[in-house]
């Protein structure tokens, strides 16, 4: 059935290609080739029975076919297994029957049978082994090819290979990571080191070593080079393929996202850490071995007094309260074994208080996998769940929870819901009435007892105005009540006589209360009202209600101390004609003092204010109490305070003036803050500000240290050369960029051989300068004692292994015979220098001369080539800030150089040549000065461009020989005066040598 549904054979389908599908399978020829084993005895036996010639029968063709075909079928053990049966049978028939005893030429006969049919057998069995051995080998390639072509198209992994030249091949997912094109991959314009930013230039060469060395590479970081300027990183694996013709191969990981989301990692961490410091719950972490951890600031040890949670072990429960340990180990157990968030609500022990205090213990699963069928520590029969100490060991899954002190809030709404209720009873059942009155002077909230002492029903007096309802309201209780909504001031003990307008005509005696009800924002919202009817109703009732009003402010102030200390505010007034204090809660923990005790003085307020703010304030205070206040009458400033524990808090203080009838201050109150955190905050801004101009001002500094070093190891004046012109520059990339490690250097080592080095040191700042004078003093120590280009440039390489620095450079060495014109030279990685002449610009062979970076490839060897100046040729040598462009290779820049000289030289030349030949002009005609060459060069090359590196020129040409000039003339005597004007050696004569441009 395997079989079937891996190759299904369609409906009408030959016979043939039924059997052939039929005998794929391994195990069904084998079944088959028994099948046929069997039949060759059955045949044997039939024609035992109806003949008289056994041996004849044994010998025969047909049993071989059977022989063979089991064979091929099920390999050799059926084949055997047929050979044997046959002979078997065959024997035990002669035995049995006298009549057909084996003579010699029948024994001859089944000797004959057997060493044939085991001989078919075996070879029929190995072709059918070698076969099936070829088919897997060739279902084990196609399935390798298969893997191969999946490998090379898994997104997010580049897969590439070359040789020393160029990339050959490589998938998409690589194309895309350098943002190249499959045209480029074809037409070899794909180079790795081009890919490479010259910062990873150390790393990418001795990963280089390492696979010739090894024959593969390690995995690395590495960055490479976007075609649009961007680096990518990367992560770098390869192998080498062959070493001559070189090829290899590498595999290369994308790691932008795997950074992008590691920094969204750490930022969530940093959240959770920063929720965690900001929460003032216990924070417990429970991880899948049942370890846990607290991770929040207030411990457990802080709170209960004993030891950390860490391994959770037995005794935990103790922390709680007797009655509440079951319930919170049920809770635990259960919310384990059924892998859901739980929540208890239970007494924990509370150290600081010596008591216990109300906690919410809650717990989440961190994973949304099933419940585990058996939660750790969860009870398994009965005796097990009268158990109350839970054992939480690996739960396989990670949680996380909570331990929230909920005491004050369990007592604030304990409070508030009897408070309610007995608010709610009151209004409900009071003998007197109570009611809302808007600013309109209408019903909004009322009971039924000033319903049914006005005769009327609830439903019936919303909505309407107050006066309706007792028609003497509507001259001076009025009046009242408007002015109590101006004044916000209370009108209390009102006694009127009147009339209901619902009930019965008689007047009765009312005791009436109007006080201002303030919205959120202090402005009076309308006007409380409470009615006794003094007719049927007792003072001592009114008493009552008196005291129950008290106990439902009482419970408002509870609540508002506890949202003052939830905000680290204080609220505080100050009595100026009683010179009494009055704190709420938060006051005296703001201050360190004990919470509960008497008013403090005002002394005591003052005495914790820090000594150098306390003078401002009592000035500030006195002020406010002294001075008529104006219609400002808000004030607020800061100071700070000095606790009993030494610790130091700033402290904001903001209220008003409240002034009496008299004009005269009577009351201050206000609010005390504290923003110690606020101000820590502020002070560690301003220390970063400054810390950084300082820094930027130390940077300024070290790059105009940095620039002088440089501008220092620089020739000042170039060499004056008789019969050569000598010009160079230095441009750094700008002010903002580093200082680079770009150098030239011109030396007279005697009178006729001339020195010229240009060289760049990796990276940028002082590192690079300093390691750039160090080689520039030692390449001319070596030349001056008698070192060629290629010997110097070997010593240097060495040099430069031995500082360790872990920089390389690149630098391209000259030595030139002023006498004849001859130039040995050699390089190092440095860009090919640029011979040019009056019809002509050409690029220096590299393969020609010179060797690998200096600092790379230990005891390098540098190869020298030799070449002669002709009269009116010259040379250019730069550094690659010169031709280097991001994303071009770097043989673009060279021509775009090559063709931007010819047309400063030989194009101006021309042109210049042509005009002055009309005019008779000298043999400098068309050659202008190398040092504007070298500025117009830079200028051409970079127009409209920002430079990112530094660039340095040095360019030198041979004078070209002036004309002889010949003068004949004869006199009168037939003499021939003839006046030359030749140099003998053909060169100019000597001229001032070009100084630097730098």
């Amino acid at each position: 059935m395997q079989l079937e549904r891996r190759h299904p054979v369609p409906p009408g389908a030959p016979a043939a290609t039924v059997a052939r599908r039929f005998l794929d399978d391994r195990r069904r020829r084998r079944a088959v080739g028994y099948a046929v084993a069997v039949l060759g005895p059955v045949l044997l036996g039939l024609a035992l029975l109806v003949t008289d010639r056994p041996v004849e029968m044994v010998s025969g063709a047909w049993l071989l076919a059977f022989v063979a075909v089991a064979a091929w079928l099920g390999g050799l053990g059926p084949a055997l297994a047929s050979i044997a049966s046959c002979t078997a049978l065959l024997v035990t028939w002669l035995l049995t029957d006298g009549d057909h005893a084996l003579d010699g030429r029948g024994l001859s006969g089944l000797v004959a049978f057997l060493v044939v049919a085991a001989g078919a057998a075996a070879l029929t069995a190995s072709t059918e082994a070698a076969r099936a051995r070829a088919q897997r080998a060739h279902d084990d390639l196609v399935r390798s090819r298969s893997h191969l072509d999946r490998l090379a198209q898994l997104g997010g992994v580049g897969v590439i290979s070359g040789d020393e030249h160029a990339v050959r091949e490589a998938n998409d997912a690589f194309l895309g990571m350098v943002g190249a094109s499959r045209e480029q991959l074809e037409r070899g314009e794909l180079r790795w080191r081009d890919l490479v930013p010259p910062q990873e230039g150390a790393d990418d060469q001795a990963a280089f070593r390492e696979l010739l060395r090894d024959g593969s590479t390690r995995p690395g970081h590495l960055e490479l080079l976007h075609a649009d300027g961007h680096r990518v990183p990367v992560l770098v694996a390869g192998a080498l393929l062959e070493r001559r013709p070189l090829r290899w191969v590498c595999f290369v990981a994308d790691l932008a996202a795997r950074r992008e989301a590691e920094e969204r990692l750490r930022g969530s961490e940093q959240r959770y850490r920063s929720l965690v410091e900001a929460t003032g719950a216990i924070v417990w972490h429970l991880d899948a071995k049942g370890r846990t951890r607290v991770s929040s600031v207030h411990g457990w040890e802080d709170f209960t007094g004993r030891p950390r949670l860490d391994g959770l072990g037995p005794g935990w429960l103790e922390s709680f309260h007797p009655d509440d340990r079951r319930a919170v180990g049920e809770g635990w157990r259960h919310g384990m074994a059924q892998g859901r968030a739980f929540e208890v609500t239970a007494r924990l022990w509370h150290g600081p208080s010596d008591d216990h205090r109300w906690v919410v213990l809650r717990g989440v699963p961190v994973d949304d996998g099933t419940a585990a069928d058996e939660a750790p520590g969860a009870a398994t029969d009965e005796a097990d769940r009268e158990a109350t100490e839970p054992t939480p060991g690996a739960t396989g899954r990670e949680w996380v929870g909570t331990v929230e002190d909920v005491h004050d809030v369990r007592q604030a709404q304990h409070a508030a819901a009897e408070s309610a209720a007995l608010l709610d009873t009151l209004l409900r059942d009071a003998p007197i009435g109570f009611a809302f009155v808007d600013r309109d002077l209408r019903f909004r909230v009322l009971n039924a007892t000033i319903a049914e002492l006005s005769g009327g029903r609830v439903e019936d007096l919303v909505g309407r105005p107050a006066a309706d309802t007792v028609p003497g309201l509507a001259g001076a209780a009025e009046a009242l009540m408007r002015g109590v909504i101006a004044s916000g001031e209370p009108v209390l003990g009102l006694e009127l006589r009147g009339a209901s307008a619902f009930g019965a005509p008689t007047d009765r005696d009312w005791l009436i209360n109007f006080y201002p009800v303030r919205d959120h924002s202090g402005e009076v919202a309308g006007l409380g009202v409470t009615l006794i009817d003094l007719t049927e109703r007792s003072r001592l009732e009114a008493a009552v209600r008196e005291a129950e009003a008290v106990r439902a402010t009482a419970a408002l102030a509870e609540r508002l101390e506890e949202a003052q200390r939830i905000a680290r505010t204080g609220s505080w007034e100050w009595d100026v004609r009683t010179n009494e204090l009055t704190w709420s809660r938060e006051m005296y923990r703001l201050y360190g003092l004990p919470v509960g005790g008497p008013n403090p003085p005002l002394a005591t307020g003052t005495g914790h204010i820090h000594p150098d703010d306390l003078p401002r304030v009592l000035a500030q205070y006195e002020q406010l109490a002294s001075t008529p206040p104006t219609a400002e009458r808000g004030f607020a400033f800061e100071h700070r305070l000095l606790l009993p524990d030494g610790a130091q808090r700033d402290v904001a203080v903001s209220g008003e003036v409240v002034v009496g009838p008299d004009g005269r201050t009577r009351t201050i109150r206000g609010t005390s803050q504290d923003v110690t955190e606020q101000r820590q905050a502020e002070r560690a801004l301003r220390r970063a500000r400054d810390e950084l101009l300082q820094a930027e001002v130390r940077r300024q500094q070290e790059h105009r240290t940095i620039e002088a070093l440089q501008r220092a190891a620089i020739p000042g004046q170039l060499p004056a050369v008789p019969g050569f012109e000598l010009a160079a520059t230095y441009d750094p990339a700008g002010v903002e960029q580093d200082v680079g490690g770009d150098w030239y250097d011109v030396l007279l080592l005697d009178d006729r051989h001339l020195l010229c080095v240009v060289g760049d040191v990796s990276g940028h700042g002082l590192d690079a300068a300093t390691i750039m004078v160090q080689l520039r003093n030692a390449l001319r120590a070596y030349v001056v004692d008698g070192a060629g280009p290629g010997e110097s440039l070997a010593a240097l390489n060495r040099l430069l292994e031995r500082l360790g620095t872990g920089s390389f450079a690149t630098a391209v060495v000259a030595v030139l015979d002023t006498a004849t014109g001859e130039v040995r030279w050699s390089h190092a990685g440095h860009p090919p220098m640029l011979r040019f002449g009056p019809d002509s610009v050409t690029v220096l062979d590299e393969q020609a001369a010179g060797g690998p970076l200096l600092g790379v490839v230990p005891d390098a060897t540098y190869a020298e080539d030799t070449f002669v100046l002709a009269a009116g040729e010259g040379l250019l040598a730069f550094t690659d800030g010169l031709v280097e462009r991001r994303g071009e290779h770097i043989d673009r820049g060279l021509e775009r150089l090559a063709d931007t000289l010819w047309s400063l030289t030989v194009g101006a030349a021309a042109a210049s040549g042509a005009t002055d030949a009309g005019t008779g002009g000298d043999h400098h005609a068309g050659h202008r000065p190398l040092s504007s060459v070298c500025h117009e060069l830079a200028a051409a090359l970079f127009a409209g461009e920002v430079r990112q590196d530094d660039v340095c020129q040095l360019v030198l040409r041979r004078r070209p020989a002036p004309p002889r000039r010949h003068v004949s003339s004869r006199d009168e005597t037939g003499r021939d005066d003839t006046v030359r004007d030749d140099d003998e050696e053909g060169t100019c004569p000597e001229a001032p040598a070009a100084t630097s441009g730098a």
